[in-house]
This record gives C-alpha cells, structure tokens and sequence, in this order.
C-alpha cells in the first residue's frame, strides 16, 4: 500500500505554491501600521495650590486615551476629536483636551 503519485501534485507546483504562501505571509507582517491618535488633557487645578503648582498643572500633559483601530485612521482621528469635545463640553470640567497623532508620550 504505497502512495499513488497519479494524485499528488507535481513537485514544481508544490513549489510555486509553497512560495506564493511565504509571500502571502511575509507581506502580511509588512502592512502599513494604523496612524494613532492620543488624547491628552491638562491637569485640573486643586484647592490650595501655589501659583508654581498651578503653573506646572497648566503645562502638564495628561494621558486620557489612546485610539488606534487597524487601518482606521480617519475613525482613531475623527473619535479623538469628538472625545476631545465631549469631555470638554462636560459641566464643569476644568481643563483642556486636545488630540495629537501618534503613541503616548509624557
């Protein structure tokens, strides 16, 4: 009971198709990655702050979120933006909130 050669197919074949898989694969690994957008706000002044504090408080950046959906860029942009708003718009929300394209960074 040995393996019928009629059926299998021939060795060329099985080569092209071996090498069309590892570029399928390879380009797969090579795909543009999504752009990312960070949204950051100030941090809130407190009771019983010095002016210093204060002043350190209005330049500090604070991450709140990050929005990086696979080959979305428009989506991760356009939800930054309307989060930005939203959080802005909240009563009473000390602070500000702003979008910046790319990963967290202090």
């Amino acid at each position: 009971m040995g393996l019928d050669m009629r059926y299998l197919p021939s060795r060329q074949v099985a080569l092209m198709a071996a090498a069309a898989a590892f570029a399928l694969l390879s380009l797969a690994g090579c795909a543009k990655e999504s752009a990312r957008y960070t949204l950051y706000r100030h941090e809130f002044p407190a009771r019983g702050m010095t002016q210093e504090q204060l002043d350190d408080a209005a330049k500090a950046r604070v991450h709140v979120a990050t929005f990086n959906a696979h080959n979305m860029d428009a989506h991760n942009e356009d939800n930054c933006r309307i989060a930005a708003e939203l959080f802005s718009r909240r009563a009473g929300a000390p602070g500000t909130y702003w979008c910046e394209l790319g990963p967290y960074h202090p």
